[in-house]
């Protein structure tokens, strides 16, 4: 059997960002593990991360950091246009090498459509790893996404209408079919595996059946995390927002919340003196640091939101982007945090009120979060894909 598993080949094509990665990282250990062979495509920076698990890692020849994800990601038309332009160019300067090395299985990020393209075109099986809530039909057309989707559709007809031109005429010339914008989003491959529990999904009934809610892979990660802490009040991630944002900074360092509250911020590559209540920090060990907490202020990126829940830690989500608001959105819709938009119009008293009203809520979704064991659940899709 294990040589069997020895033949079989995986290539996994990843989005260089970290929080995507982390999601990743323990379910190409658990291949790793089982003797499968993984290429695994990554920026050179990401090297010994992606090595630590006994993957092969195969640098990018494409340059991702030209692609700022913050701007990448900013809105509907930014993500539309720069996912085409980066996708057109990963398919070419892939589809040849994958025909040569002929593996059994693309893995690929959700981000990474150029990969479901060159499965399609080479007809290899591919899994899609999502790291971001699902996104379908209904689950745009019923969220926030909708009015300032559209809004930015209006404004940008022109463009938009040219780009769509663009790559009906790219997928034409290359064999891939028709192009729906919708599929660039969505971007399911032959399995979609979620890093997310269906009673966290909006609109969860809507997936077909290539949809798999595999839930979290916290519980794994949690083995790489051993870094102590002290006790704090408050702990604020937003990202790498605060070095383009630093009068998001003041607004949150000047807030009546965190009067008198122990806090721990992490402000990245920013120089900050420390306050005396407030101590600033590149980064953290953010699982070895949330059980040590009374709250937690972030974007709304999926991993730290799930991870608040995960230890039963109230959160504050402020989102930057459209793909933190879904998640800021499913948030504030269970009751298990709130979501605020801007942090000077918070009311600490309100806050405190609804807080206490919903600990039972928040004790339920813990419960629902930490019954998912997601690296397992995918290891296992993953090999009924592979039989």
């Amino acid at each position: 059997m294990n040589n069997n598993k020895k033949n079989k080949k995986i290539v996994f094509f990843s989005t260089p960002a970290f929080g995507h990665l982390n999601a990743e990282y323990s379910v190409i250990s658990k291949l790793i593990e089982n003797n499968y062979s993984v290429d695994w495509y990554c920026s050179k920076k990401y090297q010994s991360f992606v090595e630590e698990t006994g993957a092969n890692f195969k640098e990018y020849k494409i340059d991702f950091d030209t692609y700022n994800l913050s701007d990448v990601t900013a809105n509907f038309y930014n993500l539309f246009e720069n996912l085409l332009n980066l996708n057109r160019t990963a398919y070419l300067e892939y589809v040849e090498e994958i025909e040569k090395e002929k593996p059994d299985l693309i893995l690929y990020d959700s981000m990474c459509s150029f990969a479901k393209n060159i499965s399609k075109k080479l007809k290899i099986k591919s899994i899609c790893l999502s790291g971001l809530m699902g996104y379908n039909f209904w689950t745009f057309m019923f969220s926030h996404m909708f009015v300032s989707t559209m809004k930015l559709i209006f404004k940008n007809f022109s463009s938009i209408l040219k780009l769509y031109k663009e790559e009906k005429k790219f997928r034409l010339s290359n064999g891939l079919g028709k192009f729906s914008p919708m599929d660039l989003f969505v971007n399911k491959g032959d399995l979609t595996l979620v890093f997310s529990p269906k009673e966290c999904q909006p609109f969860y009934k809507t997936f077909d059946k290539s949809f798999v809610f595999v839930g979290t892979t916290i519980k794994d990660r949690l083995k790489r995390s051993n870094k102590k802490y002290d006790k704090y009040d408050i702990y604020v991630s937003l990202g790498s927002i605060f070095t383009e944002n630093s009068e998001l900074l003041n607004n949150v360092i000047n807030n009546e919340l965190l009067k008198g509250k122990h806090t721990i911020i992490s402000v990245g590559n920013l120089q900050m003196d420390n306050l005396p209540n407030i101590e600033f920090v590149k980064s953290t060990d953010q699982l070895a640091l949330l059980p040590q907490l009374d709250l937690f202020i972030n974007h709304g990126g999926l991993c730290s939101v799930y991870e608040s829940i995960y230890f039963g830690i109230f959160q504050i989500c402020i989102p930057q982007q459209e793909e933190h608001r879904l998640t800021a959105q499913m948030v504030e819709r269970r009751k298990i945090g709130m979501r605020v938009e801007n942090i000077n119009k918070l009311n600490v008293k309100k806050l405190e009120k609804f807080r206490n009203k919903n600990i039972d809520k928040l004790k339920k979704y813990q419960e629902i979060i930490r019954s998912y064991d997601g690296s397992r659940l995918a290891f296992e899709k993953i090999e009924e894909i592979l039989k």
